[in-house]
C-alpha cells in the first residue's frame, strides 16, 4: 500500500555537499557534466521518495504507482512516482548539476558513482510493516551495501571510503510504521504502549544509521513528521469524525519527532565526524494546508485524485479496489495529489526551499570555488581561515568545532528568522576569525566568508531574511544584566555547576540546550524579537565583539552581593565592569559622541536579588544572625543602586526591571518546607521579598528625581503571580505549584537533567501546561506572557529618545496630563475580551502581526484608533479595563468589547456590553475618588477625554442572526433605541464628572466586506444598502442628539469625525490614501475576503493571508489595518470641521 510518507528539507550539508559541484559556476538547466570530486546522493524510504522501484517487485497496486493519471504532468507517462510528476530528489538531482537518481531495481542500472535511490513505497522501519509487499529499510540497508562493495571494488577501498564520506545519504522513513495499524486494523498497538513501539521504529532507524556510519557515511539528512492525522487519507478513518484530524496518529507522530531529535542530538556527540539536518516538517504542510493561497494553492485539504470525502480514499487511478476516482483539472491548484502525497509543484516548492528559495536572484560566488572542494567540513571552514595550513594543531581545531556546533546550533533548529539573524549580525565570521590571529589577507577572506557563510549555512530564503538584513540606522539597543531569569548562556563559559547547557533545556523552541533555564526562550529573547533585533547574545560567547544590538551580562546565580554563590557566578560587580569594557570599545570604534547617543538610547534590562534572598535559606547559612531583614535587603538595594549610577555615568538612561513575586512560593522553597502537602509557600522568603519590592520602588523614585534623563519601567511581578496562582486556567495552564521537570515535593529538587547531585528526575510530557519548568524557573510559555507585560510599559523606550520618553513612557503621571477612558466595540477593543467567555476575541495570529509582533485581542495587524489618540496625546497605550494586573487608572482606562451594542440583547452573554462598560466605568470613578479624594478626582474626569465608538454591531447582528427586530420595530424606532442608550450613557458619564466626548459616526456599514459578503448575489462589489440605510438613519440623528446634549449639559464638549466620508474616500480611491485594495480584507475567506475566519478559529476553519497588510483598508472581514486606523486617528486628531467637528480632539484635550 502507498502509505503516509514524510517530506523533508536540507538546509545545511546537503546544501554545502551538492554545492561543491555547483560553487565553479552559474548553473545552466539540464547541466550534468560532473566535477572531477563530485558528491553523490542516496537516498533511503518510502513513497515519498521512491522513484519507482516498487515497480519491479511483487506487491500490490495499492504500493504501485506505474499507471495513468499518476506520472501525468511532467514525465506524461506513470513512472512509479506518487505524484503528477517529480519528487523532491528529482528537483534536488538537478539543482546539484546531478542526473535523476535512478532506482536500484531499475533493470540494466549497474553504475552508482552518483548515488542511486533505494527507497519503497509502503515502506517502514520495522520489517513487520506491509512485510512482503515492501522494501523494507533493513532490505534497503542491504543494497547499500552493495554498492557500498561494487565501488570498493571498482574504485579501492580509499577512494570508495572517501566517496562516501562525501556523499549525502537522505532518509524518509516512520510513517508508514505509525500509520499501518490504523489502516489494517492491527492490533499491535495494543500490545505495546505509544512510546515503547516508537522506541522500536527509533531503534531500527537507529540501527540503519550506524551501518551506514561502518561504511564510510557521515552525511545524512532527516526529517520529522507532520500531523500524519491531517493528511486526506487519515481523516477519514474514523467514522463520524467529520473530517477532523486523526489525533491518534498525529500522537505518535509527535512522539516519533521527540525520539528522533533526542537520538540525532545523541548521536552528533557519540559519532565522530557525523554530520546531520533536521528538518520541522510539521509547520511547512500545515502552513499550505492552513493557508493554501498564501503559496499559490487553492486547495489545502483535499486532494486532487481520489474518492469519498477529502478525496481521501486511495483509488486514484481505479486501478485499486475502489474502482471509481475523482480527478481534478488543474493538480497545481491542489497540495495533495492523492490521498497520502503531495503534487509536483509542492514538491517543487518544498525542494526550491531546500536549494533556492524563492528568490530569483542568480548569486555568482567565483572567489569561494577553493572553498568547496572535496575537503571536509571542518576543512572547509579552516581553509576559509587560512588557507596555507591545514595542521589542525596550527589553528585549534577543538575551538573551530566548538564554534562550528555554536553556528550549527542556532541555524540548523530552527527556522525562526530572529535566530537566524543573531548569526550574521553577531558575526559569525569572526567567532572563526579569533580562532587564527595570524590569518592573511583578512578582508579579502572575510568579503568571500560572509558570502559562503550565507549559502553554507541557510537556505536562501533564509539568506534574503538574515543576510541582507541590517538593523534598522537609529535602532535602539538592549543590555541586559543579571541572574539566571536573563541568563543566556553566559555560565557555559565559566567553571560553574550552575548551568543548563544538557537536554531537557532549551527543548521545545531551540531543540537543543542553549544555556538558557527554560525549555526555550527567556524574557529579554522576547522583548528583543519585540523590539526588531536579534537575540542578545552573552558577553562570553566566544567570538562575540559586535554590541551594536546590544549584549548580555547576565549569569545564572548571580546575586548583587558578590559573596553570593561566589566564585561560580558573575556576579553584578564583575557584569557592571564588562559592560564598561563594552562602553569603553564603543567609544573607541564610534567616537564619544556617537558612543554617547547610542548608550544613552540603548534600554538596560536587570533582575537581580532573588539568589541573595534565597540562598540563606538553601545553604544554611548564618547571614540573619548577623542582619536584620531590613538591613540585609538595604544592602542589595545598595549594590543595585550603585551599578544603575555606574550605568547612569556611562550614558545610560532607560531602564526595565521588575520587582519579585511570592518568592517563597517557588517548587524549590515550597520543598523546604517541612511536611508541606497542601502547596503552602515558605513565608520567610516571601517576607523579604516585599521587603526588596518597596525598597526597589523607593530606591527608583529617588533616583527618577536625582539623575538626570533617568526614566525606568517596573513590572509588578508580584500582582500577576497573584492573579495566575489564583486562576491558573485563565492564563492557560494547568500546573502551577509542581514544576515539569525534578525530583521530590513540587519537583522542587534541583535535578533537572541529571546533572546536579541528585541524577534521576522526572519530566511532564507538555511544558506548555506548566508555569514551572524546573524547580525556580519557569517555562517558556510564562516567559512570553511575563515579557508581553514587561513591553506594554517597555515599547515606547525602543521608539522614543529619553527626552520624549518623559511625556510619553513617564511611570508617573505629569501634572497637568488629559486622561482617556474608551468605551465601545471591537473597533476600539485592545484586549478585554481576552478576559471573557466569548468566541469573539483576536488573541491569536495573525492578528498583531505587524506592530506588537503577537496577538493581543486587537482586531487588526497591530495598533487600532485608541492607541494612536493616546500616542497623539502623549500618553501611553491605554491598558484593558479587564487586563488582570490593570489597577493604574490615572492615565484612562479602556472598556471597549469586541461585538459590544448599545442595547443589551446585542450578542447577549458574549459581550461586555455599553450598560456594563459603564457600570465599569463607575467603579473606576468611585475607585479613583476614594485614592485621590474627591477634589482631585473631579478634576482628572473634568478634563478627560471620553472616546465612544457604538451601535455598528446592533445594526449588523439583526442581520447576522436572522433577528425579527424589524417585524416588531420600525427602523427609525429602532435606531431610536441604539440612540436612546448611547444618550443616557453620555449623561450618566457626564454626572459623574466627564465634560469632553469623541465619536465617529457610523460610516458606510454596508460596504464593509462582511456585508458585501451578505449582498443577495453579489459580484460588483456593491455595498449592502439595507445595511446602509440604517447606518444613515443613525448618522442623522447621532449630531442631532450631541446637540441637543451640548445644550441641555454645562461645558460639554464633543468631537465627531466623519467616517462615511473617510471610509467613501478611501474606497473610491485607495491609491491615494497609499492603499492597493479597499474592497478585498487583507484576512479571511469566501467573497471579499468577508466570511469572518481569520486565523481559522471560528466556524470557516480555512482562510487567506495577504502578504502586506500595508496594501489593505481592511484587515478583516469588518475592521481596519493598522495604517488604516492611523489615518482615521490622525484626521481625528486634528481633522478640519468639514471632516471632524466641531472641535478636533486635538483641541479637546488642549481645552
Amino acid at each position: 500500500m502507498a502509505r503516509l510518507s514524510s517530506f523533508f528539507i536540507f538546509s545545511f550539508f546537503l546544501q554545502v555537499a551538492l554545492f561543491a559541484t555547483c560553487c565553479r559556476g552559474e548553473l545552466k538547466e539540464q547541466q550534468h557534466q560532473l566535477p572531477k570530486k563530485h558528491v553523490p546522493f542516496f537516498i533511503f524510504g518510502d513513497s515519498i521518495l521512491d522513484a519507482g522501484n516498487n515497480n519491479y517487485i511483487n506487491t500490490s497496486t495499492l504500493d504501485q504507482a506505474n499507471f495513468w493519471p499518476y506520472g501525468l504532468t511532467f514525465f506524461n507517462y506513470p513512472t512509479g512516482r506518487f505524484s503528477d510528476g517529480r519528487l523532491i530528489p528529482d528537483f534536488i538531482a538537478k539543482y546539484a548539476k546531478l542526473p535523476l537518481i535512478p532506482p536500484f531495481l531499475q533493470p540494466g542500472f549497474r553504475q552508482y558513482y552518483l548515488g542511486v535511490n533505494f527507497a519503497s513505497a509502503g515502506a517502514g522501519a520495522l520489517v513487520e510493516t506491509f512485510q512482503g509487499f515492501v522494501i523494507d529499510l533493513k532490505t534497503q540497508l542491504r543494497y547499500y551495501y552493495k554498492v557500498d562493495s561494487w565501488l570498493r571494488h571498482k574504485l579501492g577501498n580509499d577512494e570508495a571510503k572517501a566517496t562516501m564520506s562525501r556523499a549525502v545519504h537522505l532518509f524518509s522513513i516512520g510513517t508508514n510504521d505509525y500509520a499501518s495499524p490504523f489502516l489494517t486494523n492491527s492490533t499491535i498497538l495494543n500490545n505495546y504502549n505509544k512510546s515503547t513501539y516508537v522506541g522500536m521504529v527509533i531503534g531500527n532507524l537507529t540501527t540503519v544509521i550506524n551501518g551506514i556510519y561502518k561504511r564510510g557515511g557521515r552525511k545524512f539528512a532527516f526529517i520529522n513528521l507532520p500531523d500524519l492525522g491531517c493528511v486526506p487519507g487519515m481523516r477519514i478513518i474514523k467514522s463520524g469524525n467529520n473530517g477532523s484530524c486523526f489525533e491518534e496518529a498525529t500522537r505518535l507522530a509527535s512522539l516519533h519527532n521527540k525520539a528522533l531529535s533526542k537520538l540525532l542530538y545523541e548521536l552528533e556527540k557519540r559519532l565522530k565526524g557525523f554530520k546531520y539536518s533536521l528538518f520541522d516538517l510539521n509547520s511547512n504542510l500545515r502552513q499550505r494546508m492552513e493557508h493554501p493561497s498564501k503559496y499559490g494553492f487553492k486547495e489545502g485539504e483535499t486532494a486532487c485524485c481520489g474518492t469519498g470525502e477529502y478525496r481521501g480514499v486511495l483509488s486514484c487511478g481505479g486501478k485499486r479496489p475502489v474502482k471509481e476516482f475523482q480527478l481534478c483539472k488543474h493538480p497545481q491548484k491542489y497540495v495533495f495529489w492523492d490521498s497520502l502525497h503531495l503534487t509536483e509543484r509542492t514538491y517543487k516548492q518544498l525542494a526550491d526551499q531546500m536549494w533556492g528559495g524563492t528568490s530569483k536572484k542568480r548569486f555568482r560566488l567565483g572567489s569561494l570555488a577553493l572553498l568547496c572542494g572535496e575537503q571536509g567540513l571542518y576543512d572547509v571552514l579552516l581553509a576559509a581561515l587560512n588557507p596555507n595550513s591545514k595542521e589542525e594543531k596550527l589553528i585549534g581545531v577543538r575551538k573551530v568545532r566548538e564554534i562550528f556546533y555554536l553556528i550549527l546550533e542556532l541555524c540548523m533548529r530552527t527556522s525562526n528568522p530572529h535566530v537566524l539573524l543573531q548569526i550574521w549580525v553577531y558575526d559569525a565570521v569572526m567567532r572563526l576569525y579569533k580562532c587564527h590571529a595570524t590569518c592573511k589577507e583578512y578582508n579579502i577572506k572575510m568579503a568571500s566568508l560572509r558570502l559562503f557563510l550565507c549559502f553554507f549555512l541557510f537556505t536562501a530564503s533564509s539568506v534574503n531574511i538574515v543576510c541582507s538584513r541590517r538593523l534598522q540606522k537609529d535602532h535602539i539597543a538592549l543590555f541586559v544584566f543579571g541572574d539566571s531569569v536573563y541568563d543566556p548562556g553566559n555560565n557555559n563559559y565559566i567553571d560553574t555547576t550552575a548551568r543548563a547547557n544538557y537536554y531537557p533545556y532549551g527543548e521545545t523552541f531551540f531543540k537543543y540546550p542553549t544555556g538558557r533555564f527554560s525549555d526555550g526562550r527567556l524574557i529579554p529573547d522576547f522583548i528583543a524579537e519585540y523590539a526588531n533585533l536579534p537575540l542578545i547574545p552573552p558577553y562570553l560567547q566566544p567570538g562575540n565583539h559586535e554590541f551594536t544590538a546590544g549584549v548580555n551580562f547576565a549569569s545564572a546565580g548571580a546575586g548583587a552581593l558578590s559573596e553570593t554563590n561566589q566564585g561560580f557566578v558573575i556576579d553584578l560587580k564583575t557584569q557592571l565592569s564588562y559592560f564598561k569594557k563594552v562602553a569603553k570599545q564603543l567609544r573607541q570604534e564610534l567616537g564619544d559622541a556617537e558612543a554617547m547617543a547610542f548608550l544613552s538610547k540603548a534600554v538596560y534590562l536587570i533582575s537581580v536579588g532573588s539568589n541573595d534572598y534565597v540562598l540563606p535559606f538553601t545553604t544554611n547559612s548564618t547571614v540573619f544572625q548577623y542582619f536584620s531583614k531590613q538591613q540585609y535587603v538595604g544592602m542589595v538595594i545598595g549594590n543595585l543602586t550603585e551599578t544603575i549610577k555606574e550605568i547612569h555615568k556611562e550614558g545610560g538612561r532607560k531602564f526595565g526591571f521588575r520587582n519579585f513575586g511570592s518568592m517563597g512560593c517557588i517548587p524549590l522553597l515550597k520543598a523546604l518546607v517541612p511536611g508541606n502537602t497542601t502547596g503552602s509557600c515558605f513565608e520567610q522568603a516571601n517576607e523579604l521579598a516585599k521587603l526588596h519590592n518597596a525598597a526597589l520602588t523607593k530606591a527608583l523614585e529617588e533616583m527618577e528625581i536625582k539623575l538626570v534623563q533617568f526614566k525606568y519601567s517596573m513590572h509588578h511581578l508580584n500582582i500577576y503571580l497573584s492573579e495566575l496562582t489564583e486562576n491558573p486556567g485563565r492564563f492557560g495552564f494547568k500546573e502551577v505549584n509542581k514544576a515539569c521537570c525534578g525530583s521530590g515535593p513540587y519537583r522542587g529538587i534541583s535535578s533537572c537533567g541529571g546533572r546536579r547531585g541528585v541524577t534521576e528526575y522526572e519530566l511532564c510530557s507538555d511544558p506548555t501546561q506548566y508555569f514551572y519548568f524546573d524547580s525556580s524557573h519557569v517555562s517558556e510559555k510564562a516567559n512570553r506572557q511575563i515579557a508581553q507585560l514587561m513591553w506594554m510599559l517597555l515599547w515606547c523606550f525602543f521608539i522614543f529618545t529619553a527626552t520624549s520618553v518623559n511625556l510619553v513612557c513617564s511611570r508617573s503621571p505629569q501634572k497637568h496630563h488629559t486622561a482617556l477612558f474608551v468605551f465601545g466595540d471591537s473597533l476600539y477593543d485592545p484586549g478585554n475580551n481576552n478576559y471573557i467567555d466569548t468566541l469573539i476575541k483576536a488573541n491569536y495570529y495573525p492578528y498583531g502581526e505587524t506592530f506588537f509582533k503577537y496577538p493581543t485581542g486587537r482586531f487588526s495587524d497591530g495598533r487600532i484608533i485608541a492607541d494612536f489618540i493616546a500616542e497623539f496625546a502623549n500618553l501611553p497605550l491605554i491598558p484593558p479595563y479587564l487586563q488582570p494586573w490593570n489597577h493604574e487608572f490615572t492615565y484612562g482606562v479602556n472598556f471597549a468589547s469586541a461585538g459590544a451594542g448599545a442595547l443589551s440583547e446585542t450578542y447577549q452573554g458574549f459581550v461586555i456590553d455599553l450598560k456594563t462598560q459603564l457600570g465599569y466605568f463607575k467603579k473606576v470613578a468611585k475607585l479613583m475618588r476614594k485614592e485621590l479624594g474627591d477634589a482631585e478626582a473631579t478634576v482628572i474626569f473634568s478634563k478627560a477625554v471620553y472616546l465612544i465608538n457604538i451601535g455598528g454591531n446592533d445594526y449588523i447582528s439583526f442581520l447576522t442572526s436572522n433577528s425579527t427586530v424589524f417585524q416588531s420595530s420600525s427602523k427609525q424606532e429602532y435606531v431610536a433605541m441604539v440612540m436612546g442608550n448611547l444618550t443616557e450613557t453620555i449623561e450618566e458619564i457626564y454626572k459623574k464628572g466627564g465634560r469632553k466626548f469623541g465619536f465617529l459616526n457610523m460610516g458606510s456599514l454596508g460596504c464593509v466586506p462582511s456585508m458585501k459578503a451578505l449582498a443577495p448575489g453579489n459580484t460588483t462589489g456593491s455595498c449592502f444598502e439595507q445595511v446602509n440605510e440604517i447606518a444613515k438613519l443613525h448618522d442623522a440623528a447621532l449630531p442631532k442628539a450631541l446637540e441637543e446634549l451640548e445644550t441641555k449639559l454645562v461645558q460639554v464638549k464633543y468631537s465627531m469625525h466623519y467616517l462615511n466620508i473617510s471610509y467613501s474616500e478611501r474606497r473610491n480611491n485607495p491609491e491615494k490614501y497609499g492603499f492597493k485594495e479597499a474592497n478585498i480584507a487583507c484576512c479571511g475567506s469566501g467573497p471579499y475576503r468577508g466570511m469572518f475566519s481569520c486565523g481559522g478559529r471560528r466556524g470557516v476553519t480555512k482562510y487567506e493571508l495577504c502578504s502586506d497588510p500595508n496594501d489593505y483598508l481592511f484587515f478583516d472581514s469588518d475592521h481596519l489595518t493598522e495604517k488604516a486606523n492611523k489615518q482615521i486617528a490622525q484626521l481625528m486628531w486634528s481633522g478640519t470641521p468639514n471632516i471632524t467637528g466641531p472641535y478636533n480632539l486635538k483641541t479637546l484635550f488642549e481645552v
